[in-house]
């Protein structure tokens, strides 16, 4: 049996939209358009909302990077800082404590 894991799933804010739109120059991407399509992000094990900021405070620039990638290829219009607090300004995150594998 794996190790025991929990989900995350990223949803793009106001900013990380502004952002698309501006580096894009197409203002017709929508928020709700962008969070239908979030990311997923298995992380350690977590059951309570305070150990779940402990993990992202470890990987919210890893994961603030992978966001970005996928949307805008030039880390030149990326923002400078992408720690922990931008990285909670900019998302929203959704915590599944329980994540049950059923693929072979």
């Amino acid at each position: 049996m794996g190790r025991r894991q929990s989900l995350i799933l990223v949803r793009p804010g106001e900013r990380f939209l502004a952002l698309v739109q501006e580096v894009s120059e197409d203002e017709s991407f929508t928020l709700e358009e962008l969070r239908a399509d979030s990311t997923a992000y298995l992380v350690p094990a977590v059951e309570a909302e305070a150990e779940l900021e402990e993990v992202l405070r470890e990987c919210a620039s890893e994961i603030f990077e992978r966001e970005l990638a996928d949307w805008i290829q030039d880390s030149e219009r990326w923002p400078a800082y992408r720690g922990y607090d931008e990285f909670r300004e900019w998302f929203a995150v959704e915590l599944a404590t329980t994540v049950v594998d059923l693929d072979d």
